[in-house]
């Protein structure tokens, strides 16, 4: 292999018993039409083929450095581990069971050169099984098209606010100094407040109106976003959510105010006038046989609910349901639920290095006192969408 151009980024690249899917993650990197960069794979102690794998490309391709974690620490540990080892210019995150599209690292990197913005955004879709056994990607998603919109230079985060809606880490690349203090918390859902809080510190934000990834929905349904109807994982999802609302509310309200997809009145959102609201309308109470959860694009579930049915004699015929206004006839109604690093140690041998079993220090993203964010907000809708975005279409 040719000597490679001095790194520009730096990738980070966790992963966690995602054997099946990690070599053409990594494939995908060494595709890359931009040569410059280099790539930090982290084995969160793994108990399938991860580090085999992992281990193979670090040996036929200088530019991945593996580092082992002895057990599973998390996805935001592992992520930290990471940002430990950067030495470049820029950052950037990618899932090792996901596709980098070949010319993510160029329009990324390429646009922060050219622009010295300080974060680069680009589009993402879904990588879905199909009936062939393989994957599919799908369209994007419309709030990840508002998110970077036709493709913005140089933009402040009032000038486009609709880029919030963009939570995941990995479909961006960023300025190395913006991570000094910066670092994921522990548990599920972790990039959420982490990307608001690189938002709110940006002096200037590129968006790419293009997908960079293709994130991957496995077909045995094994990750965390195919596991919302757990309520451990939907409230994660949820306190995840407000933290996010939190750091927005606290460092950019004028954001967290602002309409999604509303109108721009000289490069800034402007707010419409607010009329008086209506009554909340109590929550309906069906039969305890009677409830179903399900996803809606606009938030994390949608709690629905049909009354008993009643019972009829043989004899009588069935009964229509009246006309709506539309002359349709009516339907269930549903109501949405609002949601109310101490660096590793070793030695790096053959572009390994074997961390020490503690933990780091991450600095937790977080509201101190901040709760009372409003949770139906114009931000929430954006960041809502982000735990529906799984089953989504």
């Amino acid at each position: 292999m040719p000597e490679a151009a001095p790194p520009l980024v730096t990738v980070v690249v966790p992963g966690w018993n995602i054997a099946p899917y990690a070599a053409e993650a990594l494939a995908s990197l060494q595709a890359q039409t931009l040569d410059a960069w280099r790539a930090i794979l982290i084995d969160d102690g793994s108990v399938d083929g991860t580090g085999s794998v992992f281990s193979t490309f670090a040996e036929r391709d200088p530019r991945f450095t593996v580092v082992t974690h002895p057990v599973q620490r998390g996805l935001g540990a592992a992520r930290n581990t990471g940002l430990e080892l950067v030495d470049t210019p820029y950052v950037g995150f990618f899932d090792a069971d996901d596709v980098m599209l070949p010319r993510a690292l160029e329009l990324l990197v390429g646009s922060l050169e050219r622009s010295a913005s300080d974060v680069a955004v680009g589009q993402y879709s879904r990588l879905r099984p199909d009936d062939a056994g393989g994957y599919s990607p799908s369209p994007v998603q419309p709030w990840v098209e508002a998110s970077t919109g036709a493709g913005f230079t140089g933009v402040t985060l009032d000038q486009h606010p609709d880029v919030v809606g963009n939570i995941v880490a990995w479909s961006k690349v960023s300025r190395a100094e913006l991570w000094r203090e910066l670092r994921f918390p522990a548990g599920l859902y972790e990039d959420q407040a982490v990307t608001q809080q690189l938002y709110v510190g940006a002096r200037a934000i590129d968006t790419i109106a293009e997908p960079v990834v293709h994130w991957r929905v496995r077909a045995e349904g094994t990750s965390i976003t195919q596991r919302e109807a757990d309520p451990l994982v939907l409230a994660a999802c949820l306190d995840a959510m407000r933290d996010g609302l939190a750091v927005l509310h606290r460092e950019a309200p004028a954001v967290a105010a602002a309409p999604p997809g509303g109108p721009h009145r000289g490069g800034v959102r402007a707010r419409p006038p607010r009329g008086p609201r209506a009554p909340r309308r109590p929550p309906p109470t069906p039969h305890a046989s009677a409830r179903s959860f399900g996803w809606t694009s606009r938030g994390c579930v949608r709690w629905t609910s049909r009354p008993p049915l009643a019972r009829r004699s043989s004899s009588s015929p069935p009964s229509s349901p009246a006309p709506d206004a539309r002359g349709l006839p009516a339907q269930a109604s549903g109501r949405p639920v609002a949601g109310g690093a101490a660096k590793p140690t070793g030695v790096v041998t053959s572009g390994s290095v074997r961390s020490s079993a503690g933990g780091l220090s991450a600095r937790r993203v977080r509201s101190s006192g901040s709760g009372s964010a409003d949770p139906v907000s114009a931000s929430s809708t954006r960041l809502a969408a982000s735990c529906s975005s799984a089953s989504s279409a």
